[in-house]
């Protein structure tokens, strides 16, 4: 019996396949049925780099009195969160249609793909989506520094 602690991730739960050979249709199912739990992660990721994003700017216009980087008009930031879901979404199908490809090439012999493309696939997802948070923290960061630095002369 395999020990869930020793094996990895992508063996697992969410990631795991039992079947190696499917016809395209059911690898098509296999991914679409993973699709809203990857969409609600990278939508999570979204919703906690915007929070960080709207907190950091603002601390940087109240406390620093530096101009916010927001964009202007308020409408353009929703339609780029739109564009990178659709994106985000464009590359999530680029997975079972690689897949099928592979398959056919290949015939089979790599039956770990799948599990392995989505669980890195899905890792670089929301480290993408987190990045503009983390790069507002470090923009204020920089900013504090820096305006530290300028009153200290």
């Amino acid at each position: 019996m395999p020990d869930r602690f020793t094996e990895p991730a992508w063996t697992q739960g969410f990631f795991k396949r039992e079947s190696r050979d499917l016809s395209p249709w059911e690898i098509i199912g296999w991914w679409e049925s993973r699709r809203i739990p990857y969409n609600l992660a990278v939508g999570v990721a979204g919703l906690m780099s915007c929070i960080l994003i709207f907190f950091f700017t603002g601390l940087s216009e109240r406390w620093l009195k530096v101009e916010n980087l927001l964009p202007d008009p308020p409408i353009a930031a929703v339609l780029g969160v739109v564009f990178y879901a659709m994106a985000a979404n464009v590359c999530y199908t680029m997975g079972w249609v690689a897949e099928i490809v592979i398959s056919k090439q290949w015939k089979n012999r790599w039956p770990g793909f799948a599990p392995v493309t989505l669980a890195l696939g899905m890792a670089f997802s929301v480290i993408l989506t987190l990045l503009p948070g983390i790069l507002s923290i470090c923009i204020t960061l920089i900013q504090f520094l820096v305006g530290d630095a300028g009153k200290a002369h």
